[in-house]
């Protein structure tokens, strides 16, 4: 039987043993140096564990800019390594991104402070790189970045809360994390702490027309020969087809336009479908497949077979279709 993915969760709580009654906890704190015309209106943050498990929180920035807090929760199993991916988004399109590697230090609440920067717009990092203020450094957080939390709290900024559409995770404004300690609102960052803003979005999108994609063939006018399966791939328009069928990863952003994946008997399948986009999933025999449908975009995922999957998010209407077929924002087929 499918196994359903967790929504709507109080606090970020991330499975990750905690052997001691004292709280075990990480709070990012996710600041901002800014320049130039296009601002970024909302924050989007995925933390994965160890296993893949997908968690996520939003911040609008409307009415309160940066910086923004989010704790998160360690309550079992191994410590690390967790990965954050923090995107800063101007009109729903990701325009600079920051990725964080990490793990807990058992009994300890540590502060992890990030900086979206306009700096890293247009940037490129290569592999395991990330960039930081206009420079690319190592995705992974050195034990000396996890400060220790200060006794008299952090001062500032406000939490992030649980984004539109059931997004996994969390809201720290506050709060009580999990059954831990309250944690205070926010910090202001200091620019030198941890790491920062953006890996920008590969351009792996075609100039062709937008066609209904035909499951099992190449459909015309798509790119069928983009690779999501050695990192985060990217269609920011037409129609993409990428093929992971089989394989140990499968992660897709698709922005706009037509995405058609066929992640058959794939191991974790990530697919983030937003804006306007039309994206249809094919998880037959997956082994974990998680699909955010977001803004928009109307999904389609076939679960048939897989030992877990589903929407980790849905902008509204999920609805369970013939077949082990699940949709959001569209009829079922």
């Amino acid at each position: 039987m499918r196994a359903r993915l967790a929504r709507a969760l109080v606090a970020l709580s991330l499975l990750g043993a905690c052997g001691t009654t004292e709280p075990t906890q990480v709070v990012l704190v996710i600041g901002g140096q800014w320049e130039g015309e296009v601002p970024i209106d909302t924050v989007d943050v995925e933390v994965l564990g160890p296993d893949g498990t997908p968690r996520a929180a939003t911040a609008e920035l409307t009415n309160r800019p940066l910086p923004r807090t989010l704790g998160l929760v360690h309550t079992q199993g191994p410590l690390g390594p967790f990965l954050a991916r923090i995107q800063g988004l101007s009109g729903g399109v990701p325009i600079v991104e920051r990725r964080a590697r990490f793990s807990f230090v058992e009994g300890e609440v540590r502060v992890l402070q990030l900086i979206l920067s306009s700096a890293c717009i247009d940037s490129s990092c290569e592999e395991g790189l990330t960039c930081d203020r206009g420079s690319c450094r190592v995705v992974d957080i050195a034990p000396s970045e996890l400060t220790p939390y200060p006794q008299g709290g952090l001062d500032a900024g406000a939490g992030m809360t649980p984004a539109d559409g059931g997004l996994d995770g969390g809201m720290l404004d506050g709060g009580v994390l999990d059954g831990g300690a309250p944690i205070p609102d926010a910090a202001t960052p200091t620019p030198d702490a941890g790491t920062d803003a953006a890996t920008p979005t590969p351009d792996a999108g075609t100039d062709a027309a937008t066609p209904t994609p035909d499951a099992g063939s190449c459909p015309a006018g798509c790119d069928c020969d983009l690779d999501c399966t050695s990192g985060l791939c990217s269609c920011n328009d037409g129609c993409c087809a990428p093929d992971c069928a089989g394989a140990e990863t499968c992660d897709l952003r698709c922005q706009s336009g037509s995405c058609d994946v066929d992640a058959t008997s794939a191991g974790t399948v990530r697919v983030d479908c937003r804006g306007g986009s039309t994206c249809e999933t094919d998880c037959t025999g997956a082994t974990d497949c998680s699909v955010q449908c977001r803004g928009s975009a109307d999904c389609l995922v076939d679960c048939t077979g897989a030992a877990s999957c589903g929407f980790s998010s849905c902008n509204g209407g999920e609805m369970s279709c013939p077949g082990d077929v699940f949709v959001c924002g569209r009829a079922c087929p």
